[in-house]
């Protein structure tokens, strides 16, 4: 298997899931909003929750993707 190949669809899945969590492009990213939010412990609401779910979700499952396409690639070779 080529190494492209094999990690085209996980770095597709790591850019979409990189550009999610850096919206809104002009000003502070809500994904680092909220952890700032959740590290001083002021995530109170239901919309702070799904806020930092809908912009920290996508980036974590494409991460997670790209490591089990990585060690799949390593078990393969």
């Amino acid at each position: 298997m080529d190494l492209v190949e094999a990690f085209k669809r996980p770095l597709l899945y790591l850019v979409l899931g990189g550009l999610m969590a850096a919206l809104p492009l002009g000003e502070e990213p809500h994904l680092l909003g909220k952890l700032k939010l959740l590290r001083t412990g002021h995530l109170y609401g239901f919309m702070d929750w799904f806020d930092l779910a809908l912009h920290g979700l996508p980036l974590t499952a494409a991460l997670l993707y790209l490591l089990i396409s990585l060690l799949q690639y390593r078990k393969v070779s």
